[in-house]
């Protein structure tokens, strides 16, 4: 992973969200893998437990989905106009603006092979909470 991307400070999540993203990535109830947000009897990615818990999407959505194009193409959702909690600066942008701490965690959780309590870690220490 770029060292930059490690370093930098300037991600934010709504403070519940990330809260709940790390309670659920630490608390066992996970199987981790890679590649794919989800498989049916497999387990998830570190992004599908965020999408999953956080956003309260049903995993049989994401089942086989190994990035958010995909989710869009699939259920014809125009890509640039998803609304997505993380990134820097605004809430209000969109997958089309910012996808950079999407980035960083997979590949933390898929090239990098982070288990889930280090990247809930990661997040804890490089995730600043955002005035909601």
């Amino acid at each position: 992973m770029k060292q930059q991307a490690i370093e930098r400070k300037d991600y934010k999540l709504p403070a519940d969200f990330k809260k709940g993203w790390i309670d659920s990535l630490t608390s066992g109830e996970y199987e981790q893998i890679d590649g794919a947000f989800y498989e049916k009897g497999c387990g998830y990615c570190a992004i599908g437990v965020a999408i999953i818990e956080c956003l309260s999407i049903d995993k049989s959505f994401l089942d086989g989905m190994m990035t958010l194009d995909q989710i869009c193409e699939k259920y014809k959702i125009p890509y640039a106009d998803v609304k997505i909690p993380w990134g820097y600066g605004s809430s209000d942008r969109t997958i089309a603006d910012t996808i950079d701490l999407e980035d960083v965690i997979m590949e933390m959780n898929d090239g990098d092979g982070y288990s889930f309590n280090q990247i809930a870690e990661w997040i804890e220490d490089n995730v600043e909470e955002m005035e909601q």
